[in-house]
This record gives C-alpha cells, structure tokens and sequence, in this order.
C-alpha cells in the first residue's frame, strides 16, 4: 500500500509543500485514494495512500500522535494483536483500526526496538518531535522499498528513485558499478546502491535514524538472518507438520482486508499451496496466471487443475511480447521499475496485475520467497551433492542423483556429467583461461568498466551449507530484484503484494532445519512439498518441472532478431565504450545457433531503454 515521501533541509530552513507535492505527484500510482503533505519547519513529509485497513479518513497520512508524525507504507499483519497489548497493558488509547496508528503507539512504547515485534512488510519515517529525529525503517527482507540520498543541501527520502526527478540541483547520472553487475552478472538490487549515482536503498532489516540536531543520519541493521544456527535434532515429520503450521498462519495473517483479496497461480508447488489455504477463507477465491499458446512456456494443464480443486473464479492473461516494442511497454516497464530488468519473465508479472487491476483485485498473495530457503533451485541440489561427496557419502550421493533423475525425467548418468561439470569442470576451464590470460566473463562489456569494477561485487561459487546459500540468495542474489519487480509491477497497478512465504517466523524456521530435511530423495522443498500434500491435488507436489513467471524470450528474439540487432547497434553507439561490437558476434553466433541464447541482450536493451527514459549521463 501507499508511497512516501521525504525531504529534510541540511540548512535548517522551511521546507517548501510545492517540492513535497512534485514528489508525491511522481508516484500517484502508489496511492490513487488520497494525497497528504506536513511541513515541520525543515522536514517535509509527503504520503500517497492506497486504502487496505480502515477505509476511513481515520487512516488519512501523515498521521500525528502524541509527538509523532508517520509517513507509512506497508501492512502490519499482527497490528490487532499489538493493539490488545497495548491496550490491555499499557493502557493505550486509540481513534483508528488502522496499522499506522498502531506503529505509532509501539514507538512510543518500545522506541527503536518496536520493529521487533511487527510482523509484516514496511518502509516508514518517523518525524519524533520530542527528540528531534527521523527515524526510518525497512522490514526484515525489504519488501516494501526506501531510497535516500543528498541533493545540494536537502536529504531526500522516497519510496521510488523518480521522485528525486524534480528535485533542484538532481542529475541523472549513471552508477557505472551497478551497470557493470547488471551486464556482467545479471545482478540486480545486490547492493545499497541503485542505478543512480547518489541515490542509496535502505536494505533490508536495516534503519536509519537522521539527527535533525546534529544534521547528520546513521544507518544500522536491526535484523540478521545470518545469526540463526541449524538443529540437528528435529525429525523430519515434526518439521514437516511444524512448517504446515506456521504457513497456514502466514498466509491467514495476509487475507486481513478490507477490500478484495486474490492470489497469482503459476501452476506450481508455492502458489498453488496459497491458493489452498486461502480458498479455505475466501470463497470463490480468485485467481490470476499468465498463460501462453506455446505450450513449452505454458503451465494452464495444472492451473487448471488447482482452480477446479478449489473451486475457484478464474482469471488467465496471455502476454503478447511483440507489445513490448509496438505498444512501448518495454519504456513503460522500466520507467516504473526505476531500473532495467533481466528478461521477459517480468512482462509476464506486469501483465498478471494489469488483469488482476482490470477484475478489481486490491491485495494479491504471491508465492515469491521458499525457494531461496527451501532448496528449490538446481544450485542447492549441486552444493548439497558436493557436500556428500567431500564427506564421502557415496551411496547416498548415489542415491540423491537416482532419485533427483527418476524425478526429473532424466538418466542418472546425464545428472552424474551435470553435477561433475558443475563441480569441476567448470570451475578447470574458469582457472585454465585465466592461466591463460583469457577472460571468463562476457567479452562485450567494455574493457574501461571491468577493469573498473572487475571486484565489485564477488559471488561465491559453492557454501558450506544450503543454509548459507539460503542466506545469500536471500540477501544479495535472487530476493532482492525479486522484490523490487513485485513492488513496482503490482503498485504500477494500485495493487498491494503481499507475500506469505516471507513470514519471518517462516524464513527462521527453516533456515534453522538440516540440508536433509530440505533436499530429500531427489525432491527439492521436501517439507513444502510433504506437509502441504494433502492439501494440493496429488499432480502439484509430484511435479518437478517449475517455471514461474516465465516468457518466450529466445522465440521473441529469433521471430525480431532483425529489430533486436538494430537496437543492440544503437546501445553500442550510446554507451560509447560501455558495450562493444563483440556483442553483435554474440547475437550472430546466437541466431545461427553456435551459441546457446542467454539474455545478455536482453539486459542491453533494457539498460539503453532505462538510459533513454531517464535522460541518464554516463
């Protein structure tokens, strides 16, 4: 729900309501239900609202309270629980229903530390008069987005990089370190960093308290995923009953609303494993999924069946690529999502919340997040596989393998060459090019930025524990960009996302359990898949074949490759020296099938579009 938006004057002087407003205006899609501006002397607070909780003028922002003013976005799940603690034992009075107004009483009870007890998902500043702070906060896995920096003489705080657009004195200006991750890597959102020179992201976890004495802020991290051990004690079937358990909470704690809720279906194990606790509550529970005639990116067979299952009303979109350049999507997309993107599969996401908007669907639950602490991508089964073997496990690395084929379709000799490969092969070719001389990374970014920021950002190759694969993808790699896309998607839409596999209590929970509690018999996500089995029809848990928000990136470009190529001519000529022609020899060599597609050409486009959009200097 909602966008915020800040500006504090290092001078000390009045902040102007004119500035506020052009920032509030930037994201009115954030907030279609209600505008509101508070000017304390040289702290101006701006607040666009999109009404979930108490429709009444009682949740108009910013709210004030007892010496608090409150710009807020997100959901507090456990708001009603807080509000009986804090009336029933610290006789805390309250003119609302809404979740602000409880924030605000949980500061003034508990200060920094009521973050501690929310469980939800939340960017909120504090303006606390008494002390003369701001003081501002991102929940546990940065669901809801803050961004900050310096323009001149004023701190700009905002729940998107646009609203820095109108600020005097901001320039546009290419972060060359955050490109280079981008098409080196294809990382996005790994860092404090944006694209934007100058304009910083609050992490996830992480708060910031600005001085308003002193004119000076700190950022500090408030929440650490890292910190929690694995027990070796708990079996498998306690695991598996404990984990339905606090998903079935999870995902009753998102359907609180006062307007419409609905739910996105893949067709997979995560969202159709909402859908089937949400069903429960909601009846004639709508869904939304993206669908395609090319039954390679279609999953509509076990969409299908989950929606005759729960007996729900459905609602399929079926994303026509060719809209990307013909109806100028593509610039749409990125100027909303304040950054490029990494493939189509994120045009497939805006256009399940474009039906979702059309069928007046306020709140969707998403199934984002298990597969990052449950093992459900092919590297968890690799390092788990490593493990193994160092540990001289053979017969039940040989078993894993088996079963992981049989699973899968496969031969346990074509899994055996991939796993070796992955593990050795590889990683030789890797040492022997640099021995070499050779580089291993993609020959088409220009040779001034690797060597400008070659060491950036490092990933690791193999961890000691899925745990810590886990905690990686959770924190730098695969949640954060993840993150950032459901956001701008769903709010581009005035729609809220709300994601129950993102519940802490989930996250720490599992994270927590052994690597063979996770990975078992071949099966990614072996809790989810064996605790939620009654509840699904028997064809979801027994499917390995997942794809998500996916789209037909390589049959779009083969069908454009002549546009496509056009358009990779001009990034060359606008990033002059950025990218280099070996990325039409890449592009040839692709279409001629001598090299296998990647969306290295993707992310070029996407990044000369973001680059054209925002009138970026580099």
């Amino acid at each position: 729900m909602c966008g915020i938006s800040g500006i504090i004057n290092y001078n000390r002087s009045q902040v102007l309501e004119d500035e506020v407003d052009k920032m509030n205006q930037r994201i009115n899609h954030r907030g279609p239900d209600g505008e509101g501006i508070k000017i304390n002397g040289c702290v101006g607070l701006g607040h666009k609202r999109l009404s979930i909780i108490d429709l009444s003028s009682a949740g108009h922002q910013p709210m004030s309270k007892y010496d608090f003013e409150i710009v807020f976005n997100g959901e507090i799940y456990n708001y009603i629980e807080l509000r009986e603690i804090l009336i029933n034992e610290h006789n805390v009075k309250f003119s609302s229903q809404t979740d602000t107004e409880v924030i605000l009483s949980a500061y003034k009870i508990w200060g920094a530390e009521c973050v501690n007890k929310f469980n939800g998902m939340w960017s909120f500043a504090i303006h606390d008069l008494k002390q003369d702070i701001l003081f501002c906060s991102r929940d546990r896995f940065g669901i809801k987005p803050f961004v900050y920096g310096k323009v001149g003489e004023k701190f700009i705080f905002g729940s998107e990089s646009k609203q820095f657009i109108d600020i005097e004195g901001f320039e546009p200006n290419l972060n060359r370190a955050v490109a280079y991750n981008f098409l080196e890597n294809g990382l996005l959102n790994a860092t404090e960093d944006t694209f934007f020179e100058g304009i910083s992201e609050l992490r996830g976890g992480h708060n910031l308290t600005f001085d308003l004495k002193k004119m000076n802020y700190k950022v500090s991290q408030w929440y650490d995923i890292s910190r929690f051990k694995v027990e070796t004690k708990i079996s498998f079937e306690k695991a598996k009953l404990k984990f339905r358990e606090l998903f079935k909470s999870s995902v009753l704690l998102r359907l609180r609303s006062d307007v419409k809720v609905g739910s996105c279906l893949s067709g997979g194990l995560d969202s159709s494993s909402i859908v089937s606790i949400a069903s429960s509550e909601i009846e004639a529970l709508e869904t939304v999924s993206s669908c395609y005639e090319d039954k390679k990116y279609d999953e509509q067979t076990y969409i299908d069946i989950v929606n005759k299952r729960f007996k729900t009303i459905v609602n399929k979109t079926f994303p026509n690529l060719d809209d990307l350049y013909d109806e100028k999507v593509f610039e749409k997309m990125v100027y909303f999502q304040d950054q490029p993107f990494r493939s189509a599969s994120h045009f497939s996401e805006y256009m399940v919340f474009k039906k979702a908007s059309e069928k007046g669907l306020i709140v969707m639950l998403d199934g984002q997040g298990s597969d990052e602490y449950l093992a459900g991508y092919n590297e968890f089964f690799i390092n788990f596989w490593r493990a193994l073997f160092v540990k001289f496990r053979f017969r039940k690395l040989y078993k894993e393998i088996k079963l992981f084929s049989i699973n899968r379709k496969s031969t346990i000799s074509k899994t055996a060459r991939y796993f070796f490969g992955a593990l050795f092969v590889n990683n030789a070719k890797a040492k022997i090019k640099r021995v070499l001389g050779k580089e291993t990374e993609q020959n088409w970014v220009g040779e001034e930025l690797k060597k400008e920021f070659k060491n950036y950002f490092e990933t690791k190759q193999m961890f000691k524990s899925l745990k810590d694969l886990g905690v990686y993808e959770i924190l730098y790699s695969s949640i954060p960009y993840q993150l950032h896309s459901e956001d701008r998607n769903s709010m581009l839409h005035s729609i809220e996302s709300r994601i129950p596999f993102l519940d802490f209590r989930l996250v720490e929970f599992s994270l927590q359990l052994p690597d063979e509690l996770k990975v078992r018999n071949g099966e990614s996500k072996a809790i989810l898949r064996n605790g939620l089995s009654e509840d699904l029809p028997k064809e979801i848990p027994e499917r390995f074949d997942k794809m998500g928000f996916v789209a037909p990136d390589e049959v779009w470009v083969r069908k454009n490759s002549k546009l496509i190529r056009k358009k990779l001519e001009e990034a060359i000529v606008n990033f002059d020296g950025l990218i280099n022609e070996n990325i039409l020899t890449h592009f040839d060599k692709m279409i001629k099938n001598e090299l296998s597609f990647n969306n290295s050409f993707f992310r070029v486009l996407s990044l000369d579009i973001w680059r054209s959009t925002f009138k970026v200097s580099f």
